[in-house]
């Protein structure tokens, strides 16, 4: 059974071969994307094992995304394919100087049928790690619904829950997703936010009272994400700065799900928190340095040679 367990939707992604909008674009490649897969890949490279839970479409998009998964090494056994819905697709546009664009085609796509009969729970409790993103509860009533009760069955059987808010303010208002995200965080065991995100779900409140309330609540580590500057971790090792590698940035896309990639890895090694952070700071530095998603995720090796080489932001 896999040590990571995640759950959520999975696109065909279209990449342009050129920049520029759209409308001028003549052709395209495709590729894999979505954050909860992205972070089941990252692991899987790093040599751990990692499962995703989903629902594809009985398409050719459907059959692309479920081979490659199985090609990167995941367990895609808990994979549905459905007859009657599609494989959501997107559409990136590339601008000189600014972060890709992102054109999602998912309205009542496969994965947005989700719900709480489509997940094993002895899969669920078999994991060490279950990972939860707050795109997923977005997508539909009851992809919300199995968000949740995913949740409830890892914390029954003291599977450790990780939660990433990836917040996505096409698919939702914050006023509508913060009480939500609020339960997720409230329920999970990593809660592993971006500095902007942690603002959008807690306004007018400062993080240190953000991350004593998410404490008593039983939330054991609060993961701050802030790019080029590194990361904060609170946890009862204290609070800790780690401070971001030095890259030259090419695409930040799939950066933050690299970056809880790297930190879940270094807790399923038993690592402590800084070490984690550095893992987590190293993957999500890779992951920018080539165009895609997931293309700049590294194998242990990579990840060891960049480490040694590359020098941290001095601060």
């Amino acid at each position: 059974m896999p040590q990571l367990v995640t759950l959520g939707e999975t696109f065909t992604v279209m990449v342009p071969n050129q920049s520029g909008p759209l409308r001028y674009v003549q052709s395209f490649y495709k590729v894999v994307g979505g954050a909860e897969s992205n972070v089941a890949i990252a692991v899987s490279r790093l040599g751990h094992t990692a499962g995703w839970i989903s629902r594809l479409g009985k398409d050719e998009f459907g059959a692309f995304i479920y081979n490659f998964l199985r090609g990167e090494g995941i367990d895609v056994s808990k994979a549905l394919f459905d007859e009657t819905a599609f494989t959501g697709v997107n559409f990136k546009e590339l601008r000189e100087g600014e972060n890709s664009r992102n054109y999602a085609y998912r309205r009542l796509s496969a994965a947005s049928q989700m719900n709480p009969n489509d997940l094993d729970a002895k899969y669920i409790q078999s994991a060490k790690i279950l990972h939860v993103t707050g795109i997923t509860p977005a997508l539909s009533d009851s992809c919300c619904a199995a968000v949740f009760a995913a949740m409830d069955i890892a914390r029954s059987a003291g599977v450790t829950i990780s939660f990433d808010p990836n917040i996505r303010l096409k698919l939702w208002s914050l006023e509508t997703a913060r009480p939500i995200l609020h339960k997720m965080a409230e329920s999970c065991d990593i809660f592993l936010p971006g500095a902007k995100e942690l603002t959008q779900m807690y306004p007018d409140q400062s993080t240190e009272n953000v991350v004593d309330k998410l404490m008593n609540k039983g939330v054991k580590k609060v993961v701050i994400k802030n790019g080029d500057k590194g990361c904060r971790i609170y946890s009862t090792q204290g609070i800790q700065e780690i401070p971001a590698f030095v890259v030259r940035c090419v695409d930040s896309i799939g950066a933050g799900d690299g970056f809880v990639a790297g930190f879940l890895v270094g807790q399923l090694r038993g690592l402590n928190d800084y070490k984690s952070g550095e893992i987590a700071n190293a993957v999500g530095g890779l992951a920018v340095t080539v165009l895609g998603d997931i293309e700049g995720y590294p194998t242990q090796e990579e990840l060891d040679n960049f480490i040694r080489k590359h020098p941290v932001v001095d601060r």
